[in-house]
């Protein structure tokens, strides 16, 4: 009789339905509780471990027996300044970011974790976080964010020194505030910001209106038309003063071949190439990389030793040639 009654609840467990995952459960939970209590009904969560961990640290954070109410003058100080700040990028201003990143250091902030340079690399790598947020506020395609927010990072964890942590915080808001600037396109339709994006990571795509229309999925006069209109110049002569100042780059900042250039920019005839390099800039490849390398040189030179005063990271802009996306590197000066 036993087995038999153990058998028998066995079965009817065996049948019940299953949910493979909490949030299965969780979605359960909540439309229940909708049908109870209507539209408004919210989960709220209870869990007794993680507030009395957070109290903890809240209140070891604001306790100083010496000075009580100085830490909360500190953090008070620091979120003013990071909302600065992220105007500063969101606006593009160099030279307002960079004075709010060099009062990071007197404001001594406290430590989280018994490793000072994991502990400053942990703050840096926040600090990129929300600056990653502001360039996308400002209208900056997030392929230019991610792909420069992604160097940051690795960047960061090669650092020895908490002086290079706060030298690099910076320099990684000297980014995002010239990225704003070069890349910046919030005032222009999503179809037009979606344009642009594609320009400025492969030039060397197929990218004439038909092609542009059918992958965005409109009608070729239809983008032709809002294109001209939000950019106050047609697509063709867009992507090709794009292509040139592009080239202009190439020629100026390496010695890769002009006819490897116009395929990299994504002209596959040189001789097309030259026309139009002439056309737009008033001379020819060859005469603008000889014009442009002794005022690289020299401009270089300035621009070293203007770093070297104020102890900055330098900050290069690379172009992978490959499919001209962009990257950037850093070096200590």
């Amino acid at each position: 009789m036993k087995d038999t009654y153990h058998d028998s609840i066995q079965a009817y467990y065996q049948k019940l339905p299953f949910l493979g995952s909490y949030a299965m459960f969780e979605s359960l939970f909540l439309e229940f509780g909708k049908k109870l209590y209507g539209d408004s009904c919210e989960v709220v969560y209870s869990n007794t471990d993680f507030f009395d961990h957070w109290n903890n640290a809240y209140k070891n954070c604001l306790r100083d027996e010496e000075h009580p109410f100085s830490n909360i003058d500190v953090i008070e100080k620091r979120y003013e300044a990071e909302n600065m700040l992220i105007n500063a990028v969101t606006s593009g201003r160099e030279s307002q970011a960079l004075e709010i990143t060099s009062k990071f250091e007197s404001w001594l902030l406290p430590q989280r974790i018994s490793n000072n340079l994991r502990d400053m690399k942990n703050y840096t790598i926040t600090l990129n976080t929300l600056l990653r947020k502001a360039a996308e506020q400002a209208g900056v395609h997030p392929i230019h964010i991610d792909a420069y927010s992604n160097c940051n990072v690795t960047m960061l964890e090669s650092l020895t020194s908490a002086i290079q942590c706060l030298r690099a915080q910076q320099t990684i808001a000297l980014g995002y505030c010239r990225i704003v600037k070069e890349h910046q396109h919030k005032i222009h339709s999503s179809i037009i910001r979606k344009v642009v994006a594609y320009l400025e990571t492969d030039l060397s795509a197929n990218l004439t209106l038909n092609t542009l229309a059918q992958y965005l999925g409109v009608n070729a006069s239809y983008l032709s038309t809002l294109f001209t209109k939000e950019m106050g110049t047609s697509l063709t002569d867009y992507v090709n003063h794009y292509r040139i100042d592009h080239a202009k780059t190439l020629l100026a900042n390496t010695d890769v071949p002009i006819k490897d250039i116009a395929l990299r920019c994504g002209i596959g005839d040189v001789h097309y190439f030259t026309r139009l390099f002439k056309r737009i800039s008033g001379m020819t490849p060859k005469a603008w990389r000889e014009s442009a390398s002794g005022l690289h040189r020299e401009g270089k030179k300035n621009y070293r030793f203007q770093n070297e005063k104020r102890g900055l990271f330098h900050l290069r802009q690379k172009f992978l040639f490959s499919d001209t996306l962009s990257a950037y590197t850093y070096k200590t000066v």
